[in-house]
């Protein structure tokens, strides 16, 4: 009975990576696509992209319809672009650490599909110059959107584009398409739209509340406990909401992970990374929480550890 049910463990497993890698497929398809009919590269103009993002000016795009403007400086700036129904979030500083944003993409990659910008990066957006700079995922009603911070560029495309609510809706293929701003907007058509509808004064996600209160860090995510998150949530998901926070210092990492009502088996998983990191854990109330150092050598197997459902 025990080989038979870890056989079963096993197959199911089979599948979801099969259905993981089947959609990350989907999504080199559709990039390819992306690059050659939607963008055709402009001059991005002169100095470094990471010392202007504070100054960008949209109008470099130069397009006609309205532009995305929103701050998009942390984790919780990007909450304010998310669905009222959003169960899970990251947002990352790509240039803080390439050791992170190497880990965050073997890691994120593969838990949160398709990660479009963590797996292609720069080759996403045309031009020597034009680097992402900063990038997001939200999970929502059964969808996903990406958001992607780069420096301004000549935006070039052919074919329709869709107008709503003032934007203009880019066709990429017959799946994606993007709206141009800060950030740019990426992902299904329906899905940009449940944006827009936030921008345009809809309600957005406000049932992640560690990001706004404890929010800090070059790599952040939040999420929902399993009973309510579409997405596979960490450790099991048994907890009302969770939060994880990445900062890099002084050569490695210093760790930050809150955890709403833990129970179950979380709660042993908790105490497990705990005594297997070296992490602080403390219990206050109904909240949980982790703090520690994780060296280079650690990162991605950690980050895979406190991520895995």
């Amino acid at each position: 009975m025990l080989n038979k049910s870890m056989d079963s463990k096993k197959a199911m497993k089979q599948k979801e990576y099969a259905k993981a890698f089947a959609i990350f497929v989907g999504v080199v398809m559709i990039l390819s696509a992306f690059a050659g009919f939607v963008l055709r590269s402009g001059d991005p103009g002169q100095g470094s992209a990471e010392s202007s993002i504070d100054r960008m000016n949209l109008a470099d795009f130069q397009v006609t319809s309205r532009l995305v403007d929103q701050n998009f400086d942390s984790l919780s700036d990007a909450l304010y672009l998310c669905p009222e129904n959003t169960t899970l979030v990251y947002w990352i500083d790509l240039g803080a650490s390439q050791n992170l944003t190497d880990a965050a993409r073997t890691v994120l990659g593969s838990m949160y599909p398709p990660a479009a910008a963590l797996r292609f990066g720069d080759s996403l957006y045309p031009g020597s110059q034009t680097k992402l700079l900063r990038c997001a995922a939200a999970f929502f009603n059964n969808t996903w959107a990406e958001f992607h911070m780069v420096k301004p560029f000549q935006i070039g495309y052919q074919g329709f584009v869709i107008p709503y609510n003032g934007y203009d809706i880019i066709p990429s293929s017959s799946a994606n398409s993007i709206v141009v701003g800060k950030p740019i907007i990426f992902g299904a058509e329906p899905a940009i739209k449940q944006v827009l509808d936030v921008l345009g004064g809809g309600l957005y996600t406000d049932q992640l509340t560690y990001p706004l209160d404890e929010g800090s860090g070059d790599l952040q995510v939040a999420g929902l406990g399993s009973g309510s998150a579409a997405n596979a949530a960490p450790l099991g998901g048994s907890y009302q909401e969770f939060y994880l926070g990445i900062t890099a210092v002084d050569g490695g990492f210093d760790l930050k992970a809150m955890f709403l009502a833990p129970a179950g088996e979380t709660e042993d998983r908790i105490n497990d990374l705990s005594q297997r990191y070296g992490w602080q854990l403390d219990r206050q109330g109904e909240e949980s929480s982790l703090r520690g150092r994780i060296t280079p050598n650690q990162l991605s197997s950690a980050l895979s550890d406190i991520l895995a459902p």
